[in-house]
């Protein structure tokens, strides 16, 4: 049931609330096994990703973190970003669409928990890291774009994201970064405390 979900929301193209029918909508509240069907649509770039989520707000409400930890996990083995021609991967951030979910959105350092949390061998972390660097500004939204774009597009509002990322907070998350220069800042640290 959940390929068959998936392959109906990617033949909707755009996933917000205007596109997503009532039938649609019924068959995926059944899906009791969340983290399966969210990992299943790991493959594709990170603006449809995280318009599920901000879509189908009870896909996302739920997710605790040990879901989350599996989460993580399932999207690797991730691509290594090249690092020196950094306009050629510009777009493919599918990869690292749960990274970029955690901080831009949920306001949850995702490095913090990779480092702390996921089984993640130290390859996968660097990837990971190799990425973060290489795209700081894709962790980041403007407030009031967010505002606009939650208002307009999706079935979620700011006050419900600001909750449930107090609630993952209480279950072990570190809150996330406010800007680039913080996220560089904190990188730097845990790279020259693990070597």
């Amino acid at each position: 049931m959940e390929e068959l979900i998936s392959r109906e929301l990617i033949q909707l193209g755009n996933v917000n609330k205007e596109t997503i029918s009532i039938d649609l909508l019924n068959r995926i509240k059944l899906i009791k096994e969340k983290t399966k069907f969210i990992c299943l649509n790991k493959h594709y770039d990170a603006n449809y990703f995280i318009s599920i989520f901000l879509t189908l707000p009870f896909m996302l409400l739920d997710l605790r973190i040990d879901d989350w930890k599996v989460i993580v996990e399932h999207f690797s083995p991730r691509k290594l970003i090249d690092e020196r021609n950094p306009f050629k991967g510009i777009n493919d951030d599918k990869d690292n669409s749960d990274l970029i979910l955690l901080n831009k959105y949920l306001k949850i350092n995702p490095l913090d928990f990779l480092f702390k949390y996921s089984k993640l061998n130290n390859e996968e972390i660097n990837k990971c890291v190799i990425f973060a660097k290489t795209y700081s500004f894709k962790f980041f939204v403007d407030e009031e774009e967010l505002k606009e774009d939650l208002d307009t597009f999706y079935n979620i509002t700011k006050v419900e994201l600001e909750k449930y990322s107090k609630e993952l907070i209480t279950q072990g998350f570190v809150k996330g970064f406010i800007n680039e220069d913080e996220m560089m800042n904190y990188l730097n640290n845990e790279i020259s405390n693990m070597t």
